[in-house]
């Protein structure tokens, strides 16, 4: 999977979601990352690195 499969897999797959409030990526060369906003103060921290294969999600709240 390259950078624009991802991205646009990931885009997809939020669209159906209720809870998303916003999405914000960046892409750097071989690298897709940034925040996907939630409702209720939550949010979805992602990244992916081509390269290696590195895929990570991590969610948390806002304080």
């Amino acid at each position: 999977m390259d950078v624009d499969d991802f991205q646009s897999s990931l885009l997809e797959a939020l669209s159906d979601c209720p809870f998303v409030e916003s999405v914000d990526l960046k892409t750097e060369a071989v690298i897709v990352k940034g925040r996907v906003v939630l409702e209720d103060e939550r949010f979805l921290q992602v990244y992916f690195n081509e390269h290696t294969g590195t895929t990570a999600f991590g969610t948390s709240t806002r304080t």
